[in-house]
């Protein structure tokens, strides 16, 4: 019986959802160009003293610029954005 209530109740939002236009969520590369590039440019990812030198140390700064913004990220939009600087300037392996 619960079940089925669910169900209904999914399929009765079905549409506002459809409406209210839910998307994909943004890229790691969209949220960085839209947030990141307010403080700083590309330059720092490349630049010789970089202050980030593993995988582990990319993730703690991203989240460490995210909380001092403010922007109220959540972890699927910080994965997004260490995944786009690793891809694009890092490459540090991928921790398993």
């Amino acid at each position: 019986m619960k079940a089925c209530a669910a169900s209904a109740l999914s399929l009765a939002l079905l549409p506002a959802m459809v409406w209210a236009g839910v998307q994909e969520p943004p890229s790691g590369a969209e949220l960085y160009a839209a947030h990141c590039t307010r403080c700083h440019g590309t330059e720092v990812h490349v630049r010789p003293q970089r202050l980030v030198n593993t995988l582990a140390e990319l993730r703690a700064r991203i989240q460490q610029c995210e909380l001092t913004a403010e922007l109220g990220w959540f972890e699927e939009e910080v994965d997004a954005v260490v995944k786009y600087l690793n891809d694009a300037y890092y490459r540090f392996p991928e921790i398993k």
